[in-house]
This record gives C-alpha cells, structure tokens and sequence, in this order.
C-alpha cells in the first residue's frame, strides 16, 4: 500500500474513494457539514 497526501491526487479521483465508500463525499457532524474531498489529507 502506498500513502499519497490528498493533494497530490487528482481531485475528482479523491471525490470517487469518499462517494463509493461512503456514499457521499461530505461528512455530516452536530457543528456543520464538511466537503471530505476538501480537507488536508
């Protein structure tokens, strides 16, 4: 397995891993919603 920070990967590529594997790329949480596909990684 190789670890590659998100921002060296293409952004719909990182967008695909959050949608197949969680069904959306945001995240909901009690303080708000957050763009998974958009936080440091």
């Amino acid at each position: 397995m190789n670890v590659v920070p998100s921002d060296q990967l293409p952004k719909r590529k990182v967008t695909d891993f959050f949608i197949t594997h969680w069904g959306s790329p945001r995240m909901v949480l009690s303080r708000g919603v957050f763009p998974c596909d958009e936080l440091d990684g």
